[in-house]
């Protein structure tokens, strides 16, 4: 899986997503609608359930 593979269907709800190298581990940022900022240092595990909490709240339902 790709590093933003996870982010996906985010991206595909006009999210832009980017990895940031010096956020505080583990962080992730919502400056404004449409942009999430994530640890670049993030396991896959930790992305999957952060795009998933994101669709949530987006009122997206996932499988």
């Amino acid at each position: 899986m790709s590093d933003v593979e996870p982010f996906a269907g985010l991206m595909l709800l006009g999210y832009r997503v980017r990895e940031v190298r010096d956020l505080a581990e583990g962080s992730i940022f919502v400056p404004g609608p449409g942009l999430l900022l994530i640890d670049a240092a993030l396991a896959t595990d930790e992305r999957v359930q952060v795009a998933a909490r994101v669709l949530e709240l987006e009122g997206v339902t996932t499988q």
